[in-house]
């Protein structure tokens, strides 16, 4: 409880909020301070409904004194949800540095609390703070629940039909929670679902996945197999190839699990050598080189039933686009010990600086992802203070740094804003419901950089259960062998190792530490290559399989963030 009073008479005139980007001049002695944050909008707040709106922010200044939390002031200003940011400035006396307390109130027009945010801030003479964005956390209605279930479960739909679905909620002593909001979404954005859980069929043949996604993080999911009237529905539905590479495609069955179905690439049964082949399990191997057109159709057809087939869209590239990729470097000193060498920061830009024609290709964050043990916490070797200079380049471009250090897992859904997310030597296995966030998070253009580590430091079950498992379940084959290159010695590869890819335009050599030897499979590319020892890959790029891993029916999500889960940063600099 925060025992409230009123400021000192002195201090009334001095104290203020509102937006002000100018500070005062530092000085050596007493003097004005200005506490500086951003209100952040909630993590998919307009997508819950009915009800959940936040329509003002009340914001509180708190300081310790004699271990009790004093409110020095508070303001309330209006935040709505069409706003992403909201910044916000206290202006206050104080004899010398002081640490302090913002504390932020979500609320409604009647003044109910639905999210609330907590940060501690340095209040220093004539000197403004820095501005941290505040991430908020749902303590509204529902906040206590903890299970979820929908219903019905596994169902089928025929294309024009519409099913309702219902979610009901349990807490953690596994009573019913009755008054909770729910957000709806499928897989395939063709196949959509209302705010109250309605969806309908369009005419595809598909398996899709339905999930209610409660605001403190608890989700449920479920599936759905849509028939079409005279299509096949194929999984994935698009992929791109390396020349050579490979991918398993599947039809949705639906009612069709008696058929027996023929496979084309580009019209030719079973494919040939231009465009690649196909087998009678919809197995594909691309070609050796790049067919012109280098995209086309793979489709299957029902031989049992006339006029009945269904397409995936193929692209083959000797290059990856850019976007829903996952890229491994085994070396964490390559970002978090390189000084100031050209090379290495060029690199980070350039993996935080790219576009796509998808919605994170357009984002604003990225995202350092400590969540599952990772070893960076425990040895203080590549935590943020380690990341200094590499959070610096990042600001440099334009992008806010958002940090996963107290939770335990990640949430249901990535923030939307972030663009790119470095996980950093995690020590406990991804699970499935976290893949599919991860597999979403690609599926909307999001890049992930994995940072594993050589076997002396990361350990053979870390690289064996942990990265290597993760890089299957992404759908890409890349692994981590646990074999040293330049062990003992800073070591540098020059522009002849360095691959042409977006991620390395520009960079004529890399500084590595003692990487651990990635081994590539037919879909990966070899993005930097050892080409004066070993001749091993020291980093390597894969498309990710965007199909969502199966979900146990009874799995659901738990997370429910602490105050502090999401520590975002924002850090000037310019490279």
């Amino acid at each position: 409880m925060i025992r409230r009073v009123r400021p000192l008479a002195w201090l009334l005139p001095l104290l203020a909020l509102g937006c002000d980007d100018a500070g005062p001049v530092a000085s050596t002695g007493p003097g004005i301070a200005q506490v500086r944050f951003q209100a952040v909008a909630p993590p998919g707040l307009g997508r819950f409904a009915p009800g959940l709106v936040v329509e003002q922010v009340k914001a509180s200044l708190i300081r310790i004194v004699n271990d009790l939390p004093d409110t020095v002031g508070t303001r309330t200003a209006p935040f709505g949800v069409e706003q992403n940011t909201l910044a916000l400035n206290f202006s206050l006396f104080v004899a010398a540095p002081e640490t302090l307390y913002v504390e932020l109130e979500y609320q409604t027009a009647a003044g109910v609390t639905l999210f609330f945010a907590s940060q501690q801030v340095v209040a220093i003479p004539g000197v403004p703070s820095l501005p941290p964005l505040l991430q908020p956390f749902y303590i509204g209605p529902g906040s206590n629940l903890a299970f979820v279930n929908l219903t019905p479960q596994d169902t089928m739909l025929s294309a024009g039909d519409s099913l309702q679905y219902d979610a009901t909620a349990l807490d953690g002593q596994q009573q019913p929670v009755p008054t909770f909001y729910a957000a709806w979404s499928t897989s395939d954005p063709r196949v959509t679902i209302n705010a109250l859980g309605l969806v309908r069929a369009p005419d595809i043949t598909k398996l899709v996945t339905i999930t209610a996604q409660t605001p403190n993080g608890v989700f449920a999911t479920t599936t759905l197999v849509i028939q079409g009237s005279a299509g096949l529905g194929l999984a994935p539905d698009s992929v791109e190839k390396l020349p050579g590479g490979t991918q398993q495609f599947a039809v949705a069955l639906g009612g069709l699990r008696t058929s027996v179905f023929a496979w084309s690439v580009n019209g030719v049964d079973g494919g040939n050598a231009t465009f690649g082949t196909v087998d009678s399990l919809g197995f594909y191997t691309a070609p050796a080189q790049v067919p012109s057109p280098n995209s086309f159709d793979l489709c299957a057809r029902d031989i049992t039933r006339a006029g009945i087939q269904g397409c995936a869209r193929v692209v083959i590239s000797t290059v990856p686009s850019a976007g829903a990729d996952v890229i491994v470097f085994n070396d964490i000193n390559l970002f978090a010990d390189y000084d100031t060498v050209p090379g290495n920061r060029r690199l980070i830009r350039n993996l935080v600086n790219f576009a796509n024609n998808l919605p994170r290709g357009r984002g604003t964050q990225v995202l350092h992802e400590y969540s599952h043990a990772s070893l960076c916490l425990s040895t203080a070797e590549c935590d943020q203070t380690d990341l200094a200079e590499m959070n610096n380049v990042i600001a440099g471009q334009g992008l806010g740094v958002v940090v996963y250090d107290t939770l335990s897992r990640l949430p249901s859904a990535i923030p939307p804003e972030v663009k790119a997310l470095f996980i950093w030597t995690p020590q406990r296995a991804y699970d499935t419901l976290e893949i599919n966030t991860l597999k979403a998070f690609a599926s909307e253009g999001g890049r992930i950089i994995f940072l594993g580590e050589r076997l002396p430091y990361y350990g053979q079950l870390n690289i064996d259960l942990v990265e290597n498992r993760f890089f299957l379940e992404m759908g890409a084959q890349l692994t981590n062998v646990a074999a040293d290159v330049a062990f003992g010695a800073p070591y540098v590869v020059h522009k002849a190792g360095i691959r042409s890819h977006q991620t390395t335009a520009g960079v004529d050599s890399l500084w590595f530490s003692a990487a651990s030897i990635v081994v590539p499979g037919p879909n990966d590319f070899a993005l930097v290559v050892d080409v004066q020892g070993q001749q091993a890959v020291l980093g390597g790029v894969a498309k990710i399989d965007l199909t969502p891993l199966p979900v146990p029916p009874a799995a659901v999500r738990t997370t429910r963030p602490a105050a502090a889960a999401w520590r975002p940063m924002v850090r000037a600099g310019l490279d």
